[in-house]
Parts: structure tokens; C-alpha cells; sequence
């Protein structure tokens, strides 16, 4: 999937503050579905070949690409480091507890 901004809707410059977390809502909604996916905005670094192939009005920008393919009928869960690994508090490397 390409995810594109409109800038009719939204200034140019605001557009990704939406079209992001709209992308996580579409990586979000693929795993529920058992689909893997992934977010990469490398292809936009060809906006005008990309924008040809599909066509898009110049209002129309390409923001990210998310391939979307099957999973295997048992995925391995993503491993994630423990949250207080991760976190800190008020200044980094201050445990957060």
C-alpha cells in the first residue's frame, strides 16, 4: 500500500502529523487481520516516479509504502525488551523506577 497526503485537506507541512498515525492504524489493523507489514518511506525518495506510476493528482503526495503479505499459521510474537529497559525518568539513563 502507498499512503499518500492530500494537501487540499491539510497544509504540506502538517501533513505527516496525520498521515502517520494513520499508517500505525493501518499496521495495527494488518496484524489483526494476521498480516505482516512493514513501514518504509525509501520508495519516497522517488516522489515523482512513484507519483507517475500511480497516477497521482499533484496535490497527492506519497508518504510511506506498507507491504502487506501473509504470515505464517503460528508467527513467532515480536520480542520486546522489558519497558524499564527502555524508559527513563526526567533525564535519560535515570532508572525509571
Amino acid at each position: 500500500m502507498v499512503v499518500c497526503g492530500d494537501a487540499t485537506v491539510a497544509h504540506r507541512s502538517t501533513l505527516p502529523s496525520s498521515v502517520y498515525p494513520a499508517t500505525q492504524n493501518l499496521l495495527l489493523a494488518a496484524n489483526a487481520l494476521g498480516l505482516g507489514s512493514a513501514l518504509t518511506t525509501l520508495a519516497t525518495l522517488a516522489v515523482d516516479e512513484l507519483s507517475t506510476v500511480l497516477g497521482l493528482p499533484d496535490q497527492v503526495h506519497p508518504m510511506a509504502v506498507v507491504p502487506l503479505a501473509g504470515r505464517p499459521d503460528h508467527p513467532v510474537p515480536p520480542r520486546r525488551k522489558a519497558v524499564d529497559r527502555v524508559t527513563y525518568r526526567d533525564r535519560y539513563g535515570t532508572d525509571w523506577a
